[in-house]
């Protein structure tokens, strides 16, 4: 009698006759690792004139099935990664996640923007498991970088200046070879003077930035300062840059033209794109108004008067 063993080859006399054994296993309990066991057979005394071979067992206790699902995660263009995480169902006999899982996930290569297999990595649920692994994924979004259109200016009938731009840090080791394209302004060679729009045009950081455009402002003013400049002997003083702190009549002043310009007594210089006639008068031009000492728009310069 017993359980889990069969007993063969004996005569037929014994036939009907009852034996008692005992079979036992290290693998029984239901806490027991995954592994293999023997099965033992004890308790048998024999009988007079019967032989017998005993022929131990062995129990298998396979690992259990273990279910992972790997998060789906994003980050920004530039940005490390951000910790890999899971979740877990099936643990049995009291285990906790904390003392059976080991190891890390681990993602398919690559830091420009897209999506990328969140993959097993090195994670394991050690040996009483098997893991039944679903893979996520990691998204890499756009960065926004800053781009701001610098300011110009041109003087009337002059051709358009390059339209330049400053920007923001950018990320990963990448240079200002990634911009593409040129700004755009709705102003002409042939513009009138006033002020125009400098806009983000066909402007491109490639796949990699969302740009956050800042437009500039592209003046057109009358005078240009780099000319006629009649420097006379006399005492100097410094004017601020882009002023103008005298213009001398040096011609015959017709009828509606303005005649000798100067700042009130302590007052500021007078801004270059303040020089513009009154609506209906006379441009200033050559013979009427000669400037006899501008500052220019780049750099301070001596006034004599």
């Amino acid at each position: 009698t017993g359980g889990g063993y069969a007993l063969t080859g004996y005569a037929g006399a014994f036939k009907g006759t009852t034996y008692t054994v005992a079979v036992t296993s290290a693998g029984a309990p239901a806490s027991a690792n995954a592994g293999s066991y023997g099965i033992i057979i004890s308790g048998y005394t024999g009988l007079d004139g019967l032989t017998v071979t005993l022929n131990n067992g062995t129990l298998t206790v396979n690992p259990a099935a273990l279910t992972v699902v790997a998060d789906s995660l994003s980050k920004i263009y530039g940005d490390a990664d951000p910790a890999f995480t899971y979740s877990v169902s099936g643990l049995v006999n009291g285990d906790a996640e904390a003392s059976v899982m080991s190891g890390l996930l681990a993602r398919e290569a690559g830091e420009n923007v897209g999506t990328y297999a969140i993959n097993q990595g090195t994670l394991s649920a050690g040996g009483n498991y098997t893991i039944a692994f679903t893979g996520g994924f990691l998204t890499i979004n756009k960065y926004t970088l800053l781009v701001t259109a610098d300011d110009k200016v041109k003087y009337i009938n002059t051709p358009l200046p390059e339209l330049t731009y400053t920007y923001g840090a950018l990320r990963n080791g990448d240079t200002g070879s990634v911009f593409s394209g040129s700004l755009d302004t709705t102003a002409t060679a042939s513009s009138g003077y006033g002020s125009y729009p400098i806009t983000r045009g066909t402007l491109s950081a490639g796949g990699n930035y969302d740009i956050k455009f800042v437009d500039g402002t592209l003046r057109v003013v009358t005078v240009d300062p780099n000319s006629a400049i009649n420097r006379s002997k006399g005492s100097s003083r410094r004017g601020p840059v882009g002023t103008l702190l005298s213009i001398v009549n040096t011609g015959a002043v017709p009828s509606g033209a303005l005649p000798n310009l100067a700042p009130a007594a302590g007052g500021p210089g007078m801004a270059l794109a303040d020089l513009a006639p009154a609506a209906g008068g006379n441009n200033f031009g050559p013979g009427t108004v000669t400037p006899l000492i501008q500052c220019n728009e780049v750099t301070p310069c001596d006034i004599n008067q």
